[in-house]
């Protein structure tokens, strides 16, 4: 009989500790996301529920397991042997989603390659990046400004790369690279392209030439995200007009577009500057580059880095940061696969249980509104610089796949933007009336949900591209006789 209580004790000792570990465990959870969406903000709730779902549960199953160390101990035993059961299989559950899951779109990519005979690409960019490496491929990741830029505690964004005590923000990537830039949205095979002079996606030697006839600035579609190289719609252009500069990087907006323009193009004296603006996050963008006084400073007129001349400094620092990165991504990936796996991500996807954003998604909302003053600053300041050498200024205005997919989603920006152009008389190659002539605008979107375009909505581009100027060009001629 003593035997029997001695041993219901000794079990009910050990259900004690499985009971305080879930209690520590629902501690640990409460704290994790208390941490993320209250303390950081990091995060934000997306609903009600959320709050309900990740505070009060936790705690009100803390609180309940706690009052029920004062149970009996058999059935503290059986209370511990369905936690114990519980856990394991909730674990069991999500590390079996996270190492087997299957992602839809890369189902979607691989059945692509398939059926075009490509083999898909299961290595990382990493990966790719150390392969090309042994094979004596000097190769490296695309950089480009906004993520050099940081965010200071008191709101404001500085470069990362200080010279001499001097802050400098490179506009182009590192030169004379084999940049590996993304994975194709369809078909799931690394697009690389090799950087030119300047880091920027062109042919090697364009910088050679004294004179350029069309340059274009803007953000990942003008730099090619993520069709093959010579698809790209700045890439089909070149194929008509041989010399056109493509100074496009992956996040720019539209103060850095003006200083690449202010930077890089004033020697060259292009006949015709493309200005490409994309109507979902350009506005975005604007809200943070207004935060760098570096950039600002682009609005006075006579500053500049004098970026062209400092391409070796640049090539430098930007390899040290790479290096640094490349350690610092591999740490991070394995910390957040730990994190992942222990708040139950892929479970509570799959379940459908409410998750949350990142505080700079959630600022996309908050920052809706276009900083128009700003904006028709910078565009105006673009227009008389390209004038001074008797260029013309287009303005190319791309549709995000929300005003096809979702009419009542798309941004509210637009009749604001183009009564903007309007006033300051730039000429407007307008591609929504274009996309929305086609017969399936989303479907010039990969896989149909995709931020960026299609070969075949890249090719539309430059074909719209190429006959408006050569249009405008007609017309000025016939202005000229008259």
């Amino acid at each position: 009989m003593r035997k029997a209580e001695t041993s219901l004790r000794k079990i009910a000792k050990v259900a004690d500790w499985i009971i305080w570990g879930s209690i520590l465990g629902c501690a640990a959870i409460l704290l994790h996301y208390a941490y993320y969406y209250s303390w950081t903000h990091q995060r934000s709730f997306l609903s009600p529920v959320g709050p309900m779902l990740y505070y009060g549960l936790p705690a009100a199953v803390a609180g309940l397991l706690l009052v029920s160390l004062r149970l009996r101990p058999s059935h503290r035993i059986n209370l511990s042997l369905l936690l114990l059961s519980l856990g394991i299989s909730l674990y069991t559950a999500e590390l079996v989603l996270a190492f087997f899951n299957s992602d839809g779109d890369v189902d979607l990519q691989m059945a692509n390659a398939k059926k075009l005979g490509i083999t898909f690409d299961t290595r990382s960019m990493l990966e790719v990046i150390r392969d090309l490496q042994k094979q004596q491929i000097h190769a490296a990741p695309s950089v480009f400004p906004h993520m050099l830029l940081e965010k200071q505690g008191e709101g404001t964004r500085k470069s990362k790369i200080i010279i001499n005590g001097t802050e400098l923000l490179p506009l182009g990537g590192i030169a004379n690279r084999m940049i590996v830039f993304c994975r194709d949205s369809e078909t799931g095979a690394y697009v690389m392209y090799e950087s030119d002079e300047h880091g920027f996606h062109n042919p090697k030697g364009i910088w050679n030439t004294n004179r350029m006839d069309i340059a274009a600035v803007g953000d990942s579609f003008v730099e090619g995200y993520c069709v093959p190289f010579e698809k790209n719609f700045v890439a089909l252009i070149r194929k008509r007009v041989p010399l056109t500069l493509n100074l496009g990087k992956m996040g720019n907006g539209p103060l850095i577009e003006f200083a690449t323009l202010k930077e890089y193009l004033p020697a060259l004296k292009p006949k015709v500057m493309l200005w490409f603006y994309f109507e979902e996050n350009d506005y975005f963008d604007l809200e943070k580059e207004r935060q760098a006084s570096l950039l600002m400073s682009y609005l006075s007129n006579n500053f500049t880095q004098r970026l062209q001349h400092r391409q070796a400094e640049i090539d430098q620092e930007l390899v040290t940061l790479i290096e640094r990165w490349s350690h610092a991504e591999m740490a991070s990936r394995r910390r957040e696969k730990i994190i992942t796996i222990f708040n139950l991500s892929h479970l509570r996807t799959r379940l459908g249980l409410p998750s949350g954003e990142f505080a700079d998604e959630q600022a996309v909302d908050i920052a809706r509104e276009l900083d128009v003053e700003l904006f028709g600053s910078i565009l105006l300041q673009a227009q008389t610089l390209v004038t001074t050498w008797d260029g013309t200024l287009y303005f190319i205005y791309l549709p995000e796949r929300a005003r096809y997919a979702s009419p009542e989603k798309a941004n509210k920006d637009r009749d604001r933007v183009l009564a903007l152009i309007k006033t300051l008389g730039l000429p407007l190659i307008d591609m929504h009336s274009v996309f929305q002539a086609h017969r399936d605008p989303v479907a010039l979107f990969p896989l149909r949900k995709g931020t960026h375009y299609t070969e075949e909505g890249n090719r539309l581009i430059a074909e719209e591209v190429l006959r408006s100027i050569a249009q405008s060009s007609m017309m000025s001629r016939q202005e000229s006789v008259r």
